[in-house]
């Protein structure tokens, strides 16, 4: 049996406006959240000379936090509908949260990005209504922490 496996029911995602309080920010009736993951890009330094010529790279400077899409119900013109269109339309910055279990108890991932993308999914006729939206970090997330 896998000790470490966690289910990731009862994930929470938090979104705000820039410099407000977090807590009052719950995306309500999430039914999938990504994750934002990290990515370094490489830069090709293969030469004529390089050995048995096989590629050699060296990491950029810089490293990507990756956008990521979270999936909720859709109500259209609802609270959180007009919440993502402005956010969308406004081009604010916005603070996000991902809270989760980990190891010993919940913990929160902190970062901050813009809504680049949000609207209905497709419509179908054995469906419900959900709609989908693109969160792009900028900057560093912050450290994760327990949730208080």
């Amino acid at each position: 049996m896998t000790g470490n496996a966690k289910s990731s029911f009862g994930t929470k995602f938090y979104l705000v406006p820039d410099g407000q309080t977090i807590t009052g920010g719950l995306v309500a009736e999430m039914i999938k959240t990504g994750k934002p993951k990290i990515s370094r890009g490489m830069q090709d330094v293969t030469t004529h000379d390089s050995a048995g010529g096989a590629e050699e790279v060296i990491p950029e400077g810089t490293y990507k936090v990756e956008p990521f899409t979270i999936t909720i119900h859709y109500v259209a013109n609802s609270t959180i509908d007009q919440a993502l269109i402005l956010a969308m339309t406004g081009g604010a910055l916005q603070d996000f949260e991902i809270h989760e279990k980990g190891a010993a108890g919940l913990i929160k991932t902190p970062g901050s990005g813009y809504i680049s993308d949000y609207g209905p999914d497709d419509a179908e006729v054995r469906g419900k209504q959900t709609a989908t939206f693109t969160v792009t970090p900028t900057g560093a997330l912050t450290a994760k922490s327990a949730v208080a």
